[in-house]
C-alpha cells in the first residue's frame, strides 16, 4: 500500500488512468518471480483494490474510472459482491454449529 500511495502521489496532473501500461500475463509472472513473491493473478489485485475502495465508501463511479471500466454497471456486476461478504460472514457466525473437531490431531 505504501508503494501504491507513493505511485499515485507522483502521477502527472490530468492523467486519467491509474496505470498507463497493460501487463501480459508472462510479464506479470516474471515480475512476481523477480520480486520473490508468490504468483498471484493480476486480476486478483484489481479485485482486492476494488474491495478496499468500496469498503472505504468510494463511489462506484470512481472505482469504475480507477479500474478503467467502460461503465459503472461493469464495476457493479463484477466487483460489488465482496461488499456483501461481511454480512454473509456475520450470518454464518450466528448459525448454531458445534465446535470444529480436528480428527488429524
Amino acid at each position: 500500500m505504501t508503494e501504491l500511495t507513493r505511485y499515485v502521489a507522483e502521477l502527472p496532473a490530468g492523467q486519467e488512468r491509474l496505470f498507463t501500461i497493460s501487463f501480459q500475463n508472462s510479464q506479470w509472472h516474471r515480475l512476481c518471480e523477480r520480486a520473490k513473491v508468490p504468483f498471484l493473478k493480476f486480476h486478483a489485485l484489481r479485485s482486492c483494490m476494488s474491495t478496499w475502495l468500496q469498503d472505504s465508501n468510494v463511489a462506484t463511479s470512481t472505482v469504475a474510472r480507477i479500474l478503467g471500466h467502460s461503465s459503472e454497471r461493469v464495476t457493479s456486476r463484477h466487483y460489488t459482491a465482496p461488499l456483501d461478504m461481511e454480512a454473509k460472514r456475520r450470518a454464518v457466525e450466528r448459525l448454531p454449529l458445534p465446535p470444529l473437531s480436528h480428527p488429524h490431531r
